[in-house]
């Protein structure tokens, strides 16, 4: 009677690892080069002229009286 040869599975295991590598240096790659690309498109930008902005913001111009008020109410936070 011959003998049965034992079949080996191939390279399962060592596929699967070469696999789970390439995808995670994939996805270094990826969120390295695309993904600063793709938050610049999607990050609020204030429009480029402000005479067609909704709302000016008011200057921060104190009197006295004011900035008095003010460091009191700080100081009185800061207790």
């Amino acid at each position: 009677m011959a003998k049965r040869r034992k079949k080996r599975r191939g390279r399962g295991p060592g596929i699967l690892l070469l696999i789970a590598i390439a995808v995670l240096i994939a996805g270094f790659v990826v969120r390295r080069t695309l993904m600063p690309k793709a938050i610049h498109y999607l990050a609020y930008r204030p429009p480029d002229n402000p005479a067609l902005a909704p709302a000016a913001v008011p200057s921060e111009d104190l009197s006295a009286s004011d900035r008095k008020q003010l460091d009191d109410t700080l100081k009185n936070k800061a207790r």
